[in-house]
């Protein structure tokens, strides 16, 4: 098959664009036309990146999908690694601690109002409830706004680039938070405000 067949293939000019999409990053169900061709080719996906070492993540009931380095001690693991793991900064870890938790609570409660929007002071409230209070709360304030920010440039929020700077909370937020991963957080986030108050 010569290079111009090949790329006239359907397959590979259906699938081709998701390939280049999921490596740079996650893939949403609200973007219908992509999201129908992800389920329609991922069986053929999760194979082609598993050749690679990595895991296709599809999340059908949350609407998101993403690619995920596949463990060392896995199968499929041992071609090396494509993607470098970045430790996430504390000012990251605890905005993601914060709406995790709120996720969960609203997941407990059973609230179905569809996608989970905060304007950013209510996420900035949610911040600060996990830390020691300030003397100088306007900096404070200010140190937690540009944290939550550089989590939505992150991908974790969807900037809704409304009057009152909402943000709506990306459901795979709990893919990178998950409920152990959560509580493991939030036992650490305790000490760190104890010790930070001796």
């Amino acid at each position: 098959m010569t290079i111009e067949e090949l790329l006239n293939d359907p397959g590979i000019t259906e699938s081709g664009p998701l390939k280049v999409a999921l490596l740079r990053g996650p893939i949403y169900s609200e973007d219908a036309g992509t999201w129908a061709r992800l389920l329609q080719y991922r069986a053929p996906l999760a194979l082609y990146f598993i050749q690679i070492g990595l895991e296709l993540k599809l999340n059908e009931d949350f609407g998101y999908a993403y690619l995920d380095q596949i463990p060392p001690e896995q199968p499929g693991g041992k071609f090396g690694t494509l993607f470098a793991r970045r430790a996430l900064s504390f000012e990251t870890t605890v905005v993601g601690v914060a709406l995790r938790d709120e996720l969960l609570r609203r997941e407990t409660m059973r609230l179905d109002e569809g996608p989970a929007v905060m304007p950013l002071e209510e996420i900035v409230d949610l911040v600060q409830a996990f830390l020691k209070d300030s003397p100088d709360e306007v900096k404070e304030r200010d140190r937690w706004r540009a944290a939550v920010l550089g989590f939505a440039k992150l991908g974790f929020l969807k900037d809704l680039q409304s009057e009152k700077k909402e943000f709506q909370l990306r459901p795979i937020i709990r893919a990178r938070f998950d409920i152990e991963t959560l509580a493991a957080l939030k036992e650490a986030l305790t000490r760190h405000a104890a010790k930070s108050t001796d």
